[in-house]
């Protein structure tokens, strides 16, 4: 079984063999999880954004999950201690990802005009499910112990 290490003194190591899978499983789990998010949001009340369409929750949910995938994979090479690194990285990631609801909820994005607070919401509530559902997968999942 092929390991990605940093270093002898390292405890953790990211599984190759694992990797891509989990990262693949994370990918679907959290576009369906998203796609449920937005149902329920479109359902309970009234979510309309030119931006937020089926279409694009799995566009980018796809997108961004690939990336997260890589980003472990990155650290898994270079860090001491991948795991306790990548969800560092990860919450900082979120934080980050919540400035393109804001910034939609305030009519900063020239498409689509100023978003309601319930899509606000919503966006952020995908970025955490997202987040939650494969940070735990990659970093429990495609892990050698």
């Amino acid at each position: 079984m092929s390991s990605i290490t940093a270093g002898s003194a390292q405890s953790e190591r990211i599984a190759t063999s694992r990797l891509w899978s989990v990262g693949l499983l994370a990918v679907i789990l959290s576009t369906v999880a998203n796609l449920i998010v937005y149902a329920i949001a479109t359902s309970a009340f009234v979510v309309r954004y030119e931006l937020l369409e089926p279409a694009s929750v799995v566009l980018n949910t796809v997108g961004y999950l690939i990336i997260a995938t890589v980003v472990f994979a990155i650290v898994g090479r270079r860090a001491r201690r991948p795991v306790q690194t990548y969800r560092i990285i990860s919450v900082i990631a979120l934080l980050l990802s919540f400035a393109t609801p804001l910034a939609a909820g305030a009519g900063l994005i020239p498409v689509g005009g100023p978003a309601s607070p319930q899509t606000v919401v919503t966006m952020m509530a995908m970025h955490v499910v997202a987040a939650v559902i494969s940070v735990y997968l990659l970093t429990t999942r495609a892990i050698d112990k």
